[in-house]
């Protein structure tokens, strides 16, 4: 009651895969340029955070995966204290 929700999801949106390119490690930003700072920028202002993912053959979606490559520049990080790891999955 009283709280507002929002569903996103990934396969709506368009952003390409890490390129690996670790720029990201001294910047703390990703060089690309694309709907992962959109969703990143949501997840900043939000309260809490559910992921869910189909588990297709033991493991979440390639969507998903390539999501969570994306967020390396955002781990443990000021902006997101939370992202230092925990989960809650069965």
């Amino acid at each position: 009651k009283g709280m507002e929700t929002q569903t996103l999801c990934l396969g709506d949106l368009h952003y390409a895969f890490c390129k690996g390119c670790r720029s990201c490690y001294q910047t703390a930003e990703c060089v690309q340029h694309d709907d992962v700072q959109l969703v990143l920028e949501q997840m900043e202002q939000a309260d809490l955070i559910a992921i869910a993912s189909p588990d297709y053959w033991g493991g979440i979606t390639g969507q998903l995966k390539a999501f969570i490559d994306r967020c390396t520049p955002y781990s443990r990080t000021r902006r997101f204290p939370w992202a230092s790891g925990g989960s809650a999955s069965p």
